[in-house]
């Protein structure tokens, strides 16, 4: 695919037929006069031009045309989702589908020919079609895998996005969480997080929140920043960048992954159970599941020290 997709007139696939509404529109082109066009491709999260096109990734549609032309319009098949429009057929922000394919229909009005004396225009359409493959899925590793039991009531999950080809749809966060010794009902509250990871699916918020630094009181970052606070605690941060935010949940994205860290908090004796599932594309890649007592006790070498009681101890992750 690299170079672009060239299509000369005679390839073209449809011509377009002037509609009853649509007097003022040119004459359709006869097929020896139709210019070549050719569309571009750009995936927005690496940067590369004509690249493979992979299912779920973000990638812009530019149509160039070998002739003077206007009107040009870059439309896909009907169900592609558009971020961005674009103008004049160039820059069409898309998530790419399924495969087999992509397909996409351009449309423009020309002059009808090279001889500037010659002043009329024709109009003109060309569908063309581009290969899609599978995203692959990303991978899934626990920070705390092999600690000792006694140390697993922290979790600390990395979702890292395969290297090549990976699946940018986004990750579905849901926290069940209590402040028993017991893991909670799968008919209680589930705080859920919806992690965006296409630039395009960023959202501009109108009310600014308090930056998180060091000098920001405990109760503003629970409001403003993490996930949970109370007897279970729990913040994401996207690779590359910083903590995310819960109550703006896509004013950032991370294409690149993201760390979620969950853990019991607050004064001794800390009782507590949750579980913490993470899906993208609807299948299920993490589920954490984790309820004890945690207590503060004399360390060895003097100081107060954290020692669990954990009850239940479940892990399941997408291998890394």
């Amino acid at each position: 695919m690299k170079g672009g997709l060239l299509v000369g007139g005679a390839a073209a696939v449809a011509i377009l037929l002037p509609s009853s509404g649509s007097a003022q529109s040119p004459a359709p082109c006869e097929p020896g006069q139709t210019a070549d066009v050719q569309v571009t491709t750009k995936d927005r999260v690496h940067g590369g031009k004509d690249t493979p096109l992979y299912a779920t990734h973000e990638v812009e549609l530019s149509a160039r045309v070998q002739a003077d032309a206007s009107n040009v319009q870059l439309i896909p098949r009907p169900g592609v989702r558009i971020l961005k429009p674009g103008s004049n057929g160039r820059n069409v922000d898309v998530v790419i589908p399924r495969p087999p394919s992509l397909t996409v229909t351009v449309s423009w009005e020309q002059p009808v020919s090279s001889d500037p004396a010659e002043a009329g225009r024709c109009s003109a359409t060309s569908t063309l079609s581009f290969p899609v493959l599978d995203a692959k899925p990303p991978t899934v590793r626990l920070r705390e895998q092999r600690w000792p039991r006694s140390e697993q009531n922290h979790v600390t999950f990395v979702v890292k996005p395969a290297r090549t080809g990976e699946s940018l749809a986004p990750i579905e966060l849901t926290l069940r969480r209590n402040a028993r010794p017991e893991l909670p009902s799968s008919r209680a509250r589930a705080l859920r997080w919806s992690v965006p990871m296409r630039p395009g699916e960023r959202r501009r918020y109108a009310k600014r929140i308090p930056a998180l630094t060091p000098f920001l009181s405990q109760g503003k970052a629970c409001r403003y920043w993490y996930l949970s606070c109370g007897a279970v605690f729990s913040q994401v941060e996207a690779t590359r960048l910083h903590t995310l935010s819960f109550r703006q949940p896509s004013r950032w994205a991370a294409p690149f992954g993201i760390l979620v860290a969950t853990d019991a908090i607050g004064p001794s004796p800390r009782r507590f159970g949750y579980d913490i599932q993470a899906r993208q594309g609807g299948r299920l890649i993490a589920r954490y599941q984790r309820a004890g007592v945690c207590r503060d006790a004399p360390g060895t070498l003097g100081g107060v020290v954290n020692r669990c009681e954990l009850l239940v101890i479940r892990n399941f992750s997408r291998p890394g």
